[in-house]
């Protein structure tokens, strides 16, 4: 049997907009906050069973998953079912609520191949994570409502490989500094990246040490990397918001 082609199937599964396709798979919309867990794994195996038909009847491109209010287990649970029926994950929403024995490492190991990967982080504790080198993506944002101290400039670092970059951060200038140092050297594919810091920059400690720098107005610089590629260094002081972008 000729499979149908389907290019990419969107599962969003606490969106409104839900599509035709999506709104046929899920007449009701899985609860997350249900604490019955007869009644989750029972969701979870008519996903599967649903998946695993479509999969058998189309080609499928790629997917992706909404997945912000979900717990843990939940979002885990789904993804990687679609990873191992060989899925392609094309955009990926998830929202760490709080963190038990390593779990949200897990998830984030597990959306590193998503295309683009947006994470809200809605609870106060640290966590660390080590995988940031393996993410090659288009886009990747990490915004948090609370706590934003855990994304360090080793973090930010090894995130280079990925396109563009959106991230909440607690940095001092001395931070921002060593981060640009680093850039200056390295030939990673990012070309847009937007720092949101919690307290106020100051660009002339930021740049401190930096050469090749060319300021074109008030609180926009243009430095060049060591590949010859030219960035733009944007501060907007209001937002508390640093922009560096390739010219």
């Amino acid at each position: 049997m000729t499979k149908d082609p389907v290019k990419k199937m969107n599962v969003p599964f606490n969106s409104r907009n839900a599509t035709a396709l999506t709104m046929m798979m899920f007449s009701s919309k899985p609860d997350f906050n249900d604490s019955s867990k007869s009644r989750q794994d029972h969701k979870m195996e008519e996903y599967r069973k649903i998946i695993n038909n479509f999969v058998c009847i189309f080609v499928i491109e790629s997917v992706s998953f909404t997945l912000a209010n979900a717990t843990f287990h939940a979002a885990y649970s789904y993804i990687e079912h679609a990873r191992r029926v060989g899925l392609k994950f094309e955009c990926v929403e998830i929202e760490l609520l709080r963190d038990k024995k390593g779990d949200y490492q897990k998830l984030l190991t597990l959306c590193s191949d998503a295309s683009e990967l947006s994470v809200d982080v809605n609870y106060r504790r640290n966590f660390t994570f080590d995988g940031f080198d393996q993410f090659n993506m288009d886009y990747l944002s990490i915004h948090a409502l609370h706590n934003i101290k855990w994304l360090t400039v080793d973090n930010i670092c090894a995130l280079l490989n990925c396109s563009r970059l959106s991230v909440d951060v607690n940095w001092r200038d001395k931070d921002f500094n060593q981060f640009l140092k680093f850039l200056m050297k390295s030939d990673g594919r990012l070309t847009w990246l937007t720092f949101y810091n919690n307290r106020e920059i100051n660009p002339q400690v930021v740049l401190n040490g930096i050469n090749s720098i060319v300021r074109v107005r008030n609180e926009v610089f243009e430095i060049q990397r060591a590949n010859g590629v030219r960035i733009k260094v944007t501060y907007e002081w209001f937002h508390r918001k640093l922009e560096v972008s390739n010219i």
